[in-house]
């Protein structure tokens, strides 16, 4: 018995190296995943203002089309049948 207690030490002190390198290594994977969420973040943030920015100007085009299209002087079903005349 006295030849295994080397043999079972040595199988203890593997057991808490590997696992200490596990959670190391576990901890590192953490930090990567952290920073690539705060960059997609950012990038997410570039991309929201692009579209507020695109929304902006459709709204924009929107409001002009409306004038257009209420405005006394544009009547919509005679210009359809002056098409349908044609």
């Amino acid at each position: 018995m006295d030849d295994f207690a080397p043999i079972l030490a040595v199988l203890i002190v593997f057991g808490f190296v590997t696992k200490i390198i596990k959670m190391s290594l576990d901890h590192q994977k953490q930090k990567l995943d952290i920073k690539a969420n705060a960059q997609t973040e950012a990038s997410y943030g570039t991309k929201n203002l692009e579209l507020l920015q695109e929304v902006s100007v459709l709204k924009e085009r929107v409001a002009v089309l409306e004038k257009i299209v209420t405005a006394d002087k544009y009547d919509l079903k005679q210009e359809f049948d002056k098409l349908g005349a044609s």
